[in-house]
């Protein structure tokens, strides 16, 4: 029997149901987890004094939501907001055409692999529902010619560029795609300039406003991935290629480097994580002449053993997407005892009773990333052979900024850490239900000269 015909759906219904997974994980999230990262960011946001480690845009909203709601809670309920709404929107353009894959969409939703990501307040969240919400208002505005819904996804698509420093790969089709609604008379080759123009807008806009808020106080966070990467070359080399400020100092030995690197993550090689025993055999520092002596050498090393490098980052990246990771590598931080969050961290009951679900073994292959990936792959092969024709336009934005975001991650991947390839899955997963949906209900969009 047809799902519509087994549930008594009304259009206010997807609404509904978007209020009450809204409701249900602020419930089970409450208050909000932090990582060693969060609690950077909060405290700068309560300093209101920002350094380039992060882009400051999330902690300056984090810093005016502490103001009402202290600790992690405000953010907390803004990313849920944000994504739920997302969904809202999703549910409204798409129940006109299908009411049944609408509500597979919003079921699809409470996924792990989805889901889990919402408890923690991170930057990569933050990015993920921006982008979310922005890809809902472009698509309900490409369904719809409202000019006004697409005004609307301008400040989501800002945040989302603005909130990582990567982020500008992952923008860029959906700033592309604004250039296509905005300016659906014209040719395609004029729509396309819009949206770069659109694009070099944002991404200027963005720099200068992080320019501002860090007020020169930079601590060249780069350096960390150069360091990863000398390491790296390093060890397959068998032979020290650092500059000599590194290699002079106290803790730095060849051997020590040697047993601390792993293509797990760089911070076993820089960080001490909080211990005063624990001494990284690899400093950083925040002079710009040795800043500048270590970009040269970092270069140079690139350039003189490529293949030491490309092994280096194809490990780096396989454990990324999930191919060398070891088991626990996905696992989010829904649930934490209170010692490993700062006060006053209190997990609502609910959060353990979905501690199984979201973290089992049975929800395995779901954090998988290499599988995300060959799903965007699949889906831009489809969408490029339907021309982009209805559905399969969105299809191809989303699955190519999802691409483009986690292929970046090639090049500047400082860890395994799941929650960066967050937004492939997600807009994977989209796309898939799209997808599926514009070929069993095949329709005209508004439109087009091409």
């Amino acid at each position: 029997m047809h799902i519509t015909r087994l549930l008594p759906l009304r259009p206010y219904t997807g609404y509904l149901l978007c209020a009450m997974g809204f409701t249900l994980s602020v419930i089970a999230f409450y208050p909000g987890a932090m990582s060693f990262d969060s609690v950077l960011q909060l405290q700068q946001a309560r300093a209101w004094h920002f350094d380039d480690a992060h882009p400051p845009l999330m902690a300056v909203l984090w810093g005016t939501m502490d103001r009402i709601v202290p600790g992690p809670f405000g953010m907390l309920l803004l990313h849920n907001a944000a994504f739920w709404a997302a969904a809202a929107v999703y549910w409204r353009t798409l129940r006109k055409k299908s009411v049944a894959w609408a509500i597979v969409l919003l079921a699809v939703l409470l996924l792990p692999q989805v889901w889990s990501i919402l408890s923690v307040i991170w930057k990569d969240t933050g990015m993920g529902v921006a982008l979310f919400l922005a890809s809902a208002l472009l698509y309900y505005a490409r369904r719809t010619g409202s000019h006004i819904t697409l005004a609307c996804s301008v400040p989501a698509l800002f945040y989302a560029c603005a909130v990582r420093h990567n982020a500008v790969v992952a923008v860029l089709p959906l700033c592309l795609w604004s250039g296509f609604i905005a300016a659906s008379s014209l040719p395609r080759l004029r729509r396309i300039l819009i949206g770069l123009v659109y694009f070099l807008v944002l991404t200027v806009s963005v720099v200068a406003l992080n320019k501002a808020l860090v007020k020169g106080n930079k601590i060249y966070i780069e350096q960390a991935l150069w360091l990863y990467d000398l390491a790296g070359i390093s060890k397959r080399q068998n032979t020290p290629i650092f500059p000599p400020y590194v290699m002079a100092s106290e803790h730095f030995s060849m051997e020590r480097m040697v047993a601390a690197y792993s293509p797990r993550r760089v911070d076993f090689l820089i960080s001490n994580f909080g211990r005063a025993d624990i001494k990284p055999p690899l400093i950083q520092t925040r002079d710009p002449q040795q800043v500048a002596e270590l970009r040269s050498v970092w270069v140079n090393a690139i350039a003189r053993y490529p293949a030491a490098y490309l092994k280096h980052r194809t490990k780096v990246f396989l454990n990324l997407i999930g191919i060398e990771a070891e088991a626990d590598y996905f696992l989010p931080y829904i649930v934490q005892t209170p010692d490993e969050n700062p006060p006053p961290y209190r997990p609502a009951r609910v959060s353990y009773a979905l501690k199984s679900y979201i973290s089992g073994r049975e929800t395995f292959l779901l954090f998988r990333g290499w599988i995300w990936v060959m799903l965007s792959v699949f889906l831009l092969y489809q969408s490029a052979r339907a021309r982009l024709r209805g559905e399969m336009e969105a299809v191809f934005v989303l699955t190519s900024s999802g691409f483009l975001h986690c292929a970046g991650y090639f090049v500047y991947a400082p860890a395994n850490d799941y929650r960066y390839i967050w937004w492939t899955v997600l807009a994977a997963t989209i796309a898939a239900i799209l997808s599926i949906n514009g070929k069993m209900h095949s329709e005209p969009q508004i439109e087009t000269n091409s």
